[in-house]
């Protein structure tokens, strides 16, 4: 290294089983640091930045301010277990001359490589990817159009408009209506920026407000069927709408409001060379709808079984054999899919592995409509 004559790049040597590079100020001085790559042809290895303090040479002569790196040419010259994983072929770090006994800086060394991501859904699923993207348009789109259906019906018919049980199930209506026409414009959107934030904006808001009105089905069906007597709550309905509307937007807007570091929440993520508009932040996207969801899941889930046992016990006639009609099952089933408890199945798919729960989670979920 002392006789090395650096010029205006690092110099390197082949010294058969071992390889030497070695650069100095004169060339290489970065932020008070010598600075230098190792080769990038080793097979096996990734490049290695080495950053070396100036400190270190600062007592030599300028023309032997120096340092260099050995490596190992060969991944084959280390016999190690096969559970290690070796990232870089450096095995030493030198520098001319008596270094000093403190520094202020430290050594850097920094290896670069190709980021290997986790498997993605799509590769995860396989075909099963195709059937269930199918199954998810078909069963938004045809929601979405009995949604319509249900909400022309009801401002049609005059009659169903005493009953808040009608306005109920319309409100449902018009917030799966919302989830599931934007969820068919995702991909389309998907191309612009702007619309790209409007339509994860309306996903985001439909979801929420289908499951805030979930939770007030099974509110009102409660009230109906368990509690009945004592149950006059001056304007009701008004009352119910402020919440099922109110509570999402409220979310939506402070979500709005939030950025992961100079991003904004809602936009695009971009998967290989497609994308989709959703929350950006997993984190932030999981924490708010999985916790919301699980509030309404627990409160769901406990008014239908007491729901379903009142229905079953009432129906219960013990002067004939045991059993339940198949009009009691198509009750609770039709209660089942009312009151949202089928997103429930998304909690048995832990990591997207479970495939027939996944079938029935797009089937059950396009039949609440």
């Amino acid at each position: 290294m002392k006789k090395t004559v650096v010029g205006e790049s690092a110099v390197e040597y082949d010294m058969g089983e071992i390889a030497v590079t070695v650069a100095s100020a004169n060339c290489c001085a970065q932020d008070d640091f010598i600075a230098f790559s190792s080769p990038q042809n080793i097979p096996g290895y990734n490049t290695m930045d080495a950053r070396i303090p100036m400190e270190a040479v600062g007592q030599n002569p300028q023309d032997q301010q120096k340092a260099a790196v050995v490596h190992y040419k060969s991944p084959q010259q280390f016999l190690v277990r096969q559970d290690v994983e070796l990232s870089s072929a450096v095995v030493r770090v030198e520098v001319l001359g008596e270094p000093q006994a403190l520094f202020r800086e430290c050594l850097r060394m920094v290896f670069t490589g190709t980021l290997t991501q986790i498997p993605g859904l799509e590769e995860t699923l396989g075909h099963h990817w195709i059937i269930l993207s199918y199954i998810s348009y078909i069963g938004c789109g045809l929601s979405a159009f009995f949604c319509f259906i249900c909400i022309l019906t009801y401002f049609i018919l005059r009659k169903v408009r005493k009953d808040p049980g009608p306005a109920i199930h319309s409100s449902l209506a018009g917030a799966l209506l919302l989830l599931n026409s934007s969820f068919l414009l995702n991909q389309w959107a998907s191309s612009n920026a702007v619309l790209c934030v409007c339509v994860a904006v309306a996903i985001e808001a439909g979801l929420l407000s289908s499951f805030t009105w979930m939770a007030i089905e099974a509110l009102h069906l409660y009230l109906l069927l368990v509690k009945v007597f004592n149950t006059y709550v001056r304007r009701y309905l008004l009352k119910l709408s402020l919440i099922g509307w109110g509570v999402p937007a409220l979310l939506v807007t402070v979500s709005l409001l939030v950025k992961v570091g100079d991003t904004p929440v809602y936009g695009l993520i971009e998967v290989e060379d497609t994308g989709y508009c959703w929350i950006t932040d997993d984190v932030f996207a999981y924490g708010m709808n999985v916790t919301f969801f699980s509030l309404v899941f627990i409160f769901n889930f406990g008014v239908l079984v007491t729901v379903s046992s009142r229905i079953l016990r009432r129906s219960h006639n013990p002067s004939t054999l045991p059993g339940v009609s198949c009009k009691d099952l198509l009750t609770v089933l039709s209660m089942t899919c009312l009151l949202g408890t089928t997103w429930g199945l998304a909690f048995l798919s832990m990591d997207y592995t479970n495939i027939p729960i996944l079938y029935l989670f797009c089937i059950l979920n396009s039949l609440q409509a």
